[in-house]
């Protein structure tokens, strides 16, 4: 009974937390689908031009959320192969380059000297891109945002570290300890809770690890 009791509690968390980001997202469609409605009635295309920016980011938002959910819940071994790493992060810059760019926020890579890796290519691309995307977002009330995307190899036990930093509005030491638990966002209706958790699992089925640091005020 106490298995059962605990199994449903699990349960009812995953589900108030999927149906509170998927409520966000529809909030979205149905803003965007209003503007669209409008050039129906008034044969006026500006309006379309307000309002499917507003689907489209919706529509992203939800695969977003459906590509995390699946990566969280399945257990698997990572698929490997010799993977160039400067590539990724370079990848990784060009597709946020636009929404960078709407939030005002330059992206700069730092690439040092590293061999092919071998690596799940899929599953690292995404754990980087939640952290980019979770650092363009903390800088979104600075005019002078700033995301470095950082590669190097420390020796000499050939560690590759993958640095992501912002100078955004960094992390309270009492937030700091919740980073990575599922469903927990701070970033109001725009988050899943689900970007760190997910990077977390993906670095620890590679062996590796994932490590903050933030101070407040300064990224």
């Amino acid at each position: 009974e106490a298995v059962e009791t605990e199994r449903m509690a699990a349960i009812g968390q995953a589900s108030a937390g999927i149906g509170h980001c998927i409520k966000n997202i529809l909030v979205g469609v149905k803003g965007g689908a209003e503007f669209v409605d409008l050039p129906i009635e008034t044969n006026e295309m500006k309006y379309i031009q307000k309002g499917w920016p507003l689907v489209r980011r919706s529509v992203d938002r939800m695969e977003d959320l459906v590509l995390n959910l699946v990566t969280f819940s399945r257990e698997r071994e990572p698929e490997r192969t010799p993977i160039d790493v400067n590539a990724l992060v370079k990848e990784i810059a060009d597709t946020l380059k636009t929404q960078a760019e709407r939030a005002k926020v330059s992206i700069e890579l730092v690439r040092g000297e590293l061999p092919r890796v071998p690596l799940d290519g899929l599953g690292i691309y995404r754990a980087i891109l939640n952290l980019v995307t979770n650092a363009i977002d903390a800088c979104d009330k600075r005019e002078d945002g700033v995301v470095i995307v950082r590669t190097e190899l420390a020796q000499p036990e050939a560690l590759v570290r993958i640095i992501v930093e912002d100078n955004g509005a960094g992390i309270p030491p009492e937030e700091m300890q919740n980073i990575f638990t599922l469903f927990v966002s701070h970033k109001g209706g725009r988050g899943t809770g689900l970007g760190l958790p997910v990077s977390q699992k993906i670095l620890k089925e590679h062996g590796g690890a994932i490590l903050c640091d933030s101070t407040v005020g300064q990224g």
